[in-house]
């Protein structure tokens, strides 16, 4: 057996875009809009091309996380860079089997060695706070589609690279307008879904939205 994480190239684009699908699908939502989060992405001026990365099992892509800039508001109304990562998938068939521990490991010492500093996104911390994540409100940054002042909101977090980044800040993050692409061209992505083989849309108990 033999792993590898690798940069993506063009050539892996599709195959990745079909293993995000086929993980995401009817997970958080009916269907699923993250793999076209991830083609839209690719165009745009956040994305690190060299912090998209595949996970490959001999020689097959069975993985992928990517990562981008993104800002946060200071109380002073400048802004500060700061970077979130996501999508982030195995392929079904490799779930729960250590692949996205080591992909995600591997993928975080990447992300500080190009010059990261914060990581912020949503996530479960049960999970995520096994790759040194925290609740981001612990720092004083706010989500902004979700927080108020004096509220914690479970899924947000942090991690710091560079404790003094941020400096203990108050401050806010909203997530880059890519991962909202879908909902802002709900034709073009439609017409890009129906490129993929059909699978049935189903409404669960545990699914967020």
């Amino acid at each position: 057996m033999m792993l590898q994480v690798r940069v993506e190239s063009k050539e892996d684009y599709r195959v990745v875009e079909e293993h995000t699908r086929e993980a995401f699908f009817n997970v958080y939502l009916p269907g699923c809009k993250e793999h076209y989060v991830l083609h839209k992405f690719r165009d745009s001026n956040n994305f690190i091309k060299e912090l998209s990365l595949v996970l490959e099992l001999d020689g097959n892509i069975i993985g992928h996380v990517m990562f981008a800039k993104a800002k946060v508001k200071l109380e002073d109304g400048s802004y500060r860079e700061v970077h979130t990562f996501g999508p982030f998938s195995i392929h079904p068939k490799y779930q729960k089997q250590g692949y996205g521990k080591y992909l995600l490991n591997v993928a975080l010492n990447k992300a500080e060695g190009q010059g990261v500093k914060v990581l912020l996104a949503c996530g479960s911390i049960d999970y995520y706070k096994k790759f040194g994540f925290s609740l981001a409100s612990s720092r004083n940054v706010r989500y902004a589609f979700a927080e108020t002042n004096d509220k914690i909101v479970p899924y947000f977090l942090i991690k710091e690279f560079d404790k003094n980044y941020l400096n203990a800040s108050s401050c806010t993050y909203k997530d880059p307008d890519e991962y909202f692409v879908a909902d802002k061209e709900p034709g073009t992505f439609e017409r890009y879904e129906q490129t993929f083989p059909y699978k049935e849309k189903k409404k669960t108990d545990t699914q967020i939205f």
